[in-house]
């Protein structure tokens, strides 16, 4: 393992928690989360 491996791991884990954390945040319908999902990624 070099130590690409290792940074892109982190990176990779950093932003499943953001999104997870961003997504649950508030409660919402599954329709509502995936709209903002996808206006958020995509501004």
């Amino acid at each position: 393992m070099n130590i690409h491996d290792k940074i892109n791991g982190k990176a990779e884990r950093f932003l499943q928690t953001l999104i997870r954390v961003w997504a649950y945040a508030k409660a919402k319908t599954s329709d509502q989360r995936r709209s903002e999902l996808s206006a958020f990624l995509f501004r």
